[in-house]
């Protein structure tokens, strides 16, 4: 993270450009339909290794669902000078600690990061993954569509 606040500083750019930029970007198709019916369906805690500030001109465009994630540390002139993480592992944590408190826990995730939390919940998948992972762990389901994973999660609810 040290070399891209660098690059960012080196080409003066702040938060303030890196918000307007994912501004501009929208959800990836049938994703906001797919968190609708989610929370429709089941609690739901989008639990990722972004930052808030880059996620915050997303949330209106995914309906403001609720999201465990790290924050930047922002000077008063927009840069960004450090980072905020929450701890190490947090997911597979955070996971652990909804189980704690007597929650059943279905997660999914595309990246190794998310393998921890994906084998500790009580039902776990890989969407849109990479197809070493796949390879890797043949044991986790994989779907490449939001109906197909959708379907196994209702399947998991039951």
């Amino acid at each position: 993270m040290r070399f891209r606040m660098k690059i960012l500083k080196e080409h003066g750019l702040g938060i303030r450009e890196i918000q307007q930029t994912i501004a501009k970007i929208d959800p990836m198709p049938g994703a906001v339909e797919f968190l609708d019916e989610l929370r429709a369906t089941c609690q739901t805690i989008i639990l990722s290794d972004t930052f808030m500030e880059f996620a915050t001109p997303m949330l209106p465009k995914l309906h403001y669902p609720t999201l465990f994630c790290h924050n930047l540390e922002i000077a008063e002139n927009g840069e960004v000078v450090g980072v905020k993480m929450r701890k190490d592992g947090s997911k597979l944590e955070t996971v652990r600690a909804m189980q704690s408190i007597g929650f059943d826990t279905i997660a999914f995730g595309d990246s190794f990061n998310d393998l921890g939390m994906i084998r500790a919940s009580k039902k776990g998948f890989l969407f849109r993954t990479t197809e070493q992972i796949k390879k890797d762990y043949p044991e986790i389901p994989a779907f490449e569509s939001y109906d197909d994973l959708m379907a196994a999660i209702k399947d998991a609810l039951k």
